[in-house]
């Protein structure tokens, strides 16, 4: 089983809870006990300093996590500098973390090689009667609710270029499934292909009225 994306930080975050559960843990247990606005935005700023690269990778893990379960919705953004730059939320005993969510994950993920690849590249291991889900970011509503920077710009010409990739690989007799926005756009991107409308909860929304379900797509290859 292979599992990718470009977000660095995440895929060494999976790769940490994978291999290393348990100092994980032993970070994310300092976190928790020393939380305050101070820490958030003194852990927030450290990849505005040259050396984080260079910072152990099981710190940005519990880094990671620290921050998205204390940042306003935990909503996971970077600037265009690649700097995380979600501000903190307004939580008065926010949990960081779940040990037992840790462990389960880290048993789950056993076996699983855990890549920091452009979807291109990794569709290249695809072979017929392999299952491959794309779930890319979502192409938005509207003009006005486009959320690009999670990792790249990713609008009409790299949905376009998805579409071609997964028409391809449905061509090879690969499963392919596709999570994505319930619009125009998507729904003539795929005609042809199997397309079916579900409910899925959405917790992050500046108007709090407006959380809960939303419609979403799902879009299946034609291979059996």
């Amino acid at each position: 089983m292979y599992l990718s994306d470009k977000n660095s930080e995440l895929i060494n975050t999976y790769q940490v809870i994978q291999n290393n559960p348990k100092a994980l843990l032993k970070e994310l247990e300092s976190l928790q006990k020393n939380h305050n606005k101070e820490l958030f935005y003194s852990i927030r700023n450290l990849d505005r300093n040259k050396d984080f690269m260079h910072l152990d990778s099981i710190f940005k893990a519990a880094r990671f996590i620290y921050l998205n379960k204390t940042c306003f919705n935990g909503l996971c953004r970077y600037n265009a500098k690649g700097e995380f730059n979600t501000p903190m939320g307004s939580y008065k005993n926010p949990k960081i973390y779940d040990k037992n969510l840790i462990f389960n994950a880290s048993n789950a993920l056993q076996g699983a090689q855990i890549l920091c690849l452009d979807f291109v590249d990794m569709i290249k291991l695809a072979k017929s009667g392999d299952f491959v889900y794309f779930d890319p970011p979502y192409y938005p509503l509207s003009k006005t609710s486009s959320f690009v920077s999670y990792t790249d710009v990713f609008l009409e010409k790299e949905q376009e270029r998805l579409r071609e990739i997964f028409k391809e690989l449905d061509s090879k007799n690969v499963k392919v499934l596709q999570s994505n926005s319930n619009t125009t756009f998507i729904k003539e991107q795929y005609k042809g292909f199997k397309i079916l409308e579900i409910q899925a909860k959405r917790a992050i929304n500046c108007k709090g009225k407006k959380r809960g379900e939303i419609t979403e797509l799902l879009i299946r290859g034609k291979y059996e």
